[in-house]
């Protein structure tokens, strides 16, 4: 198995510390389906560049991941017309 794979599953594993905090959606509710995105993919950029962050870094693709699961794909749209 890929080391990295080993260590990101140690991390993902590891119930210690039992008291985490998860920082909170970085965009408003009152934001644009736009800017949304953008806020969010603008936290994903910063915190790539810092290895120590791997955990935020996955809860902000979670984030991202949430906003785009409700857009309908060209497919979709098309047959909805």
């Amino acid at each position: 198995m890929d080391p990295l794979v080993q260590v990101v599953t140690f991390e993902l594993n590891n119930t210690q510390p039992a008291d985490v905090t998860i920082d909170p959606v970085p965009y408003s509710p009152y934001d644009s389906f736009q800017e949304k995105i953008d806020k969010t993919c603008q936290k994903l950029i910063q915190l790539a560049y810092y290895r120590s962050h791997q955990k935020k870094l996955l809860i902000y693709a979670y984030y991202l991941g949430e906003l785009l699961q409700g857009v309908p794909s060209p497919t979709e749209r098309l047959l909805a017309t």
